[in-house]
């Protein structure tokens, strides 16, 4: 918002302009969701930020950033024992940070040598920071 303050009398006109820009710490929504899937299931998660100026998202894996996963959505395209862990947006702009709770990933697996269970598991929804559900 640009406020214009204008002062007159005999001598004269003078005008001056003033902005004003009202920073808002970022909202990252929405809330991630853990998983448990099994081995070789995609795993999507996905959520966004608010706030003014825009914020600059970072994926984090553990507490360590993900280097180049920046973007509103993280894909594991094929989920591994590798892939466990707690999974964190960070959003960042120049009011501040917000960290979203972390999204759990757990996976299911068979070693190798070992006979699989009786009961392999069911095929569960994955449904990570969305609201959609796929049977996997």
């Amino acid at each position: 918002m640009t406020v214009t303050v204008i002062a007159t009398n005999n001598a004269g006109t003078v005008s001056s302009n003033a902005t004003l820009s009202v920073i808002v710490t970022p909202v990252i929504t929405p809330q991630p969701v853990s998983v448990t899937t099994n081995a070789g299931s995609m795993v999507v998660f996905t959520s966004g930020a608010t706030g003014v100026p825009t914020p600059g998202l970072q994926w984090s894996k553990n507490g360590a950033p993900i280097p180049g996963e920046t973007g509103s959505t993280l894909n594991i395209a094929s989920a591994q024992g590798s892939d466990n862990g707690n999974y964190t947006l960070t959003a960042t702009n120049a009011a501040g940070s917000s960290d979203q709770l972390e999204g759990h990933v757990d996976r299911h697996f068979h070693k190798l040598g070992r006979d699989p269970p009786s009961h392999p598991p069911t095929a569960r929804p994955v449904c990570a920071m969305t609201r959609r559900c796929i049977s996997r």
